[in-house]
């Protein structure tokens, strides 16, 4: 399982569409194309800089602490 495979899982785990992902990214300072962000999800990309892959895991880990849950998604080293 790539990494993106394993971040729409904890997306899915936190209740996020991956719309509402996308936006939160995008808030967060990402500048990836929403469907680059797509092709990361479903594991077709794997070009992205580790900078870039810890916005969308902050995305993921902030819902997880809206829901109270203690469960995080591990940042990629850069």
């Amino acid at each position: 399982m790539t990494a993106g495979e394993l971040l729409d899982r904890a997306r899915l785990n936190v209740h996020l569409s991956r719309d509402d992902l996308y936006w939160r990214y995008f808030a967060l300072g990402g500048s990836a194309r929403r469907s680059s962000v797509e092709k990361l999800l479903d594991g077709h990309s794997d070009a992205w800089k580790p900078a870039e892959v810890n916005i969308l895991i902050q995305a993921v880990n902030e819902r997880y602490a809206e829901i109270g849950k203690r469960v995080l998604v591990a940042y990629v080293n850069h």
